[in-house]
């Protein structure tokens, strides 16, 4: 990459099933969007904790409570290290994808990410890996650290 796409702000192109997309990095707002998302497919914490509750010791109970209780009041955003987990995953690949492509092609939906993914090639798996990195501003040969 020439680092043109940066300046212009057009976009990085990316090759998915033998047609050109041009992909945008994530904002802010993509950020909290995608963990608004993974939030509200999530169990409630204090959900989880109430079936474990009958049979621990009273303190074992009492803590059990202070840490779903505090989740709930930390609100509902997850942290990015989260999220960038979830972006890992299957669902969460092509819930980025879909963030990433969305501005310069509306007509992609979510659906339509997913199938992208499914079925997309090996060669033009590791050329989209590429690409995305690109956008995150890591031209080939860097590495995020992670």
């Amino acid at each position: 990459m020439d680092g043109l796409h940066e300046i212009a702000g057009s976009g990085v192109p990316a090759r998915i099933g033998g047609q050109i997309y041009y992909l945008l990095p994530l904002r802010a707002a993509d950020w909290g969007e995608a963990a608004r998302y993974l939030n509200a497919r999530r169990t409630p914490p204090l959900d989880i904790v109430k079936g474990r509750l009958p049979g621990l010791a009273e303190a074992d109970r009492k803590h059990l409570l202070e840490l779903a209780y505090r989740d709930e009041r930390d609100g509902d955003l997850l942290d990015m290290d989260t999220v960038r987990r979830w972006f890992s995953a299957p669902e969460g690949a092509a819930y980025k994808l879909w963030l990433i492509i969305r501005r310069n092609h509306p007509e992609i939906t979510l659906e339509r990410a997913g199938d992208m993914l499914r079925e997309i090639e090996d060669d033009e798996a590791t050329h989209l890996a590429r690409t995305a990195n690109a956008t995150e501003g890591l031209p080939e040969g860097n590495c995020s650290g992670l």
